[in-house]
């Protein structure tokens, strides 16, 4: 998951943003991640996965900061919001 979520991070900066920039004719240099985590088992639900989702929201931050705006996670279990 971390590898996809830095070449994504990549392909944006290399070919989405300049493609935005150029659509909307002003300058887009930062984007807002999303990480939807519907969908994954109950047995995934562990420490390891938050850990995963955890490390992808500061490999955001320390490696994109010029252009990663936000990371949000949506549709977590009940728990996870106070187990994070």
């Amino acid at each position: 998951m971390l590898h996809y979520f830095t070449k994504e991070n990549e392909r944006t900066l290399k070919f989405r943003l300049p493609s935005c920039t150029q659509t909307f004719n002003k300058i887009i240099e930062q984007f807002t991640v999303i990480l939807d985590v519907e969908g994954i088992a109950v047995s995934l639900r562990t420490a390891k996965v938050r850990e995963i989702i955890k490390m992808t929201a500061e490999l955001g931050q320390n490696y994109f900061p010029e252009s990663v705006f936000r990371v949000y996670v949506i549709n977590t279990p009940l728990l996870f919001p106070t187990s994070w």
